[in-house]
């Protein structure tokens, strides 16, 4: 499952280093995102462990209707690219295909991805329908 103690350690870190590149998204009221630019990890106010208005915000829109996209799965396919690893995932039909890189996939482990393909924001929804995360996706060939 997802460790989102392990990411306020990054964000942590971030905050004490001098190319502060973390930034926080006000979601609603109670939720608030983070970013490293590549994923955002969505968090209940009452739950960081950190000073989150301490951190610059960044304006991103993150709406989307669920239902309108397609679940996509880790096909478990890989292709090593430079000095990273992308992960293929894809629908049950296999014609929705989102590439992401996996150090990022792989911090959302037994999660549920939604998303419309492409370049398309993918979706990471935890086992009971609440939203945990973004990734943005990788462009490049698909394999």
């Amino acid at each position: 499952m997802f460790d989102k103690t392990k990411f306020q350690v990054e964000v942590l870190k971030d905050m004490l280093s001098a190319t502060k590149r973390m930034r926080r998204i006000n979601i609603s009221d109670d939720d608030i995102g983070l970013t490293d630019g590549f994923r955002i990890v969505v968090f209940k106010k009452c739950e960081l462990k950190i000073r989150w208005e301490d951190i610059p915000e960044f304006q991103y829109d993150i709406s989307a209707d669920q239902d309108q996209m397609i679940q996509i799965f880790d096909s478990n396919v890989r292709k090593k690219v430079g000095s990273r690893v992308l992960a293929k995932l894809w629908s049950k039909d296999k014609r929705t295909v989102s590439l992401l890189d996996q150090k990022y996939l792989g911090a959302f482990n037994g999660c549920q991805f939604f998303s419309n393909g492409g370049t398309t924001k993918v979706y990471v929804y935890d086992g009971i329908g609440s939203l945990v995360g973004l990734i943005l996706p990788v462009r490049g060939e698909e394999f």
